[in-house]
């Protein structure tokens, strides 16, 4: 008797992040290293991340998002490697990171993907084209993978601009009536369709009614399988009508200094002609800049905890001796809507690499002719190799929570093949309780873009850099004083107080007053 063949194997491994500690993390480890422990990945006929940041030189920080304080994330597009030797083949994009540097940024993004062979959905120059699935093959099997985002609006693609699909999750019905065409299209030239949603609200440990109700729409629109993201937490899965819905795989890779993440996971799907045929949950450990599958018995208590977040949601999962748990399903026959003959669509990616390597130049808005008179520091102040020449603050007093935008210019003291990361921080003078504005922001000059061992004599670089503000609760009335130092690794040089202040007209005076 002879076995059956093995069914092709789709794998979505949850939000990736490639901002600025990422990129130093792989500096030291090497690009090969970051997602190298966890195989499933590799082994996939097809894999596919929610890319939650943007890849781009492009923009600059400070787009409106409708939040107080909200977090900026861009990464170069040498990043790229982390996920091509990975093996991902396919990224989603529509997410409430997507735009954080605005629709040029994202553009750019579209062509650096295209460039390097990564295959996209969820974004796009019009509405039409960001909710347009990008095509791929698993096996013998052709997917269409759309994304869809329901929490940032402000970044929505519209008529002639670049943005993401974006949806309100308070209306299951707009999202059958959006998502049943376009599905039925795609099955012109697809055997199988996922749609990866970025919906729900950061740290939610299991999904809430509304997203219970549009990934039932989404499932009555024809999709054989969701792919959620964007608690950061892993979530449990839902069957219904025979398709799954993973409401959340938690976070892959994502931009912090530590982690310590129980709650997360990567999801293979085995396909045949009808739809999802088996889920396969392998638990993972997500550390800083590097992220492994777990073993033993951290794996088997990892797997006990998203069995009962399962269960709570109808689907009873069988654990396995290694961690992992699986599901078998049996969709129900769809049969295809065909017309004529089908294009030939791509299996794994055909990575083309070397141009990301190199793609970061320097843009007119990293440098100026001469420091803006306004900012213009009496006496320039020297920290290590570079010498601080002008510095301004938007705006110099708040009265309410939200970003502190910095701008500062330099230039070279003296040559330095280090990349020395500024550290850029607002500090209550006393007496006050609050934290310092800015902490744990340090970050590569010319945001991020543009580090110091590329830096020429005689050149004046601009930053642009927010400072995100403490808690709302450890707010209060104060004044606060600009400091500014440098770090790099295994070295910070002493903060240098200048002559700056911001004053904090909240309503709230301080404990200490």
């Amino acid at each position: 008797m002879t076995s059956s063949p093995a069914l092709p194997v789709v794998a979505w491994g949850g939000d990736v992040n490639l901002g600025r500690r990422q990129h130093y993390r792989t500096q030291a480890m090497g690009a090969a290293d970051a997602l190298s422990g966890v195989p499933v990945l590799a082994r996939a006929d097809l894999a596919i991340v929610n890319l939650e940041c943007v890849v781009a030189t492009a923009g600059r920080q400070g787009v409106a998002k409708g939040e107080s304080a909200p977090y900026y994330y861009r990464a170069r597009p040498e990043m790229l490697t982390v996920l091509a030797a990975a093996g991902i083949d396919v990224v989603t994009t529509a997410n409430n990171h997507s735009g954080d540097y605005g629709p040029d940024a994202l553009a750019e993004q579209a062509m650096l993907l295209d460039a390097a062979g990564i295959g996209h959905a969820g974004s796009g120059p019009t509405t039409d084209a960001a909710f347009a699935p990008v095509l791929r093959r698993a096996g013998d099997v052709r997917v269409a993978i759309f994304s869809i985002d329901a929490t940032q609006p402000h970044f929505a693609a519209g008529p002639e601009r670049f943005g993401h699909a974006h949806l309100p999750l308070t209306s299951p019905g707009t999202w059958t009536a959006c998502l049943a065409p376009r599905i039925e299209r795609a099955r012109h030239e697809a055997d199988v369709v996922l749609v990866a949603l970025h919906w729900g609200p950061n740290g939610e440990a299991a999904p809430g009614a509304d997203e219970i109700a549009v990934g039932h729409a989404v499932i009555d629109a024809g999709a054989d399988a969701i792919l959620g993201a964007s608690a950061h937490l892993l979530q449990g899965v839902e069957i219904y009508r025979e398709r799954p819905i993973v409401h959340d795989a938690g976070d892959l890779l994502f931009d912090a200094i530590t982690r310590d993440d129980d709650e997360a996971g990567v999801f293979s799907l085995s396909l045949d002609m009808t739809g999802v045929r088996r889920v396969v949950f392998t638990p993972i450990q997500v550390g800083f800049g590097r992220t492994v599958q777990r073993e033993g018995a951290q794996a088997q208590a990892a797997a006990r905890r998203f069995v009962d977040k399962s269960a709570a949601l109808g689907a009873q999962f069988q654990r396995r001796d290694s961690g992992q748990c699986v599901i078998d399903l049996h969709p129900p026959h769809r049969a295809p809507a065909r017309g004529g003959a089908r294009a030939a669509i791509p299996a794994k990616a055909a990575y083309d690499l070397a141009a990301m390597r190199a793609a970061v130049v320097t843009r007119p808005e990293w440098e100026v002719r001469d420091t803006p008179a306004d900012a213009q520091l009496a006496v320039p102040v020297q920290i290590g190799p570079l010498r601080l020449l002008g510095v301004r603050a938007g705006p110099t007093e708040l009265t309410r929570r939200r970003m502190l935008f910095i701008e500062t210019f330099w230039e070279l003291a003296g040559s330095t093949p280090h990349d020395w990361r500024l550290d850029v921080r607002a500090t209550p003078i006393q007496p006050a309780t609050m934290p310092a504005w800015g902490r744990y922001m340090d970050h590569d000059p010319c945001d991020w873009m543009w580090p110091t061992s590329r830096w020429t004599a005689g050149t004046i670089y601009r930053d642009l850099h927010g400072l995100r503000p403490p808690s709302a609760s450890a707010l209060h009335d104060a004044v606060l004083q600009l400091e500014i130092g440098l770090v790099r690794s295994g070295q910070r040089l002493q903060h240098v107080a200048l002559p700056l202040r911001i004053r904090l007209a909240l309503g709230k005076p301080s404990p200490t007053s």
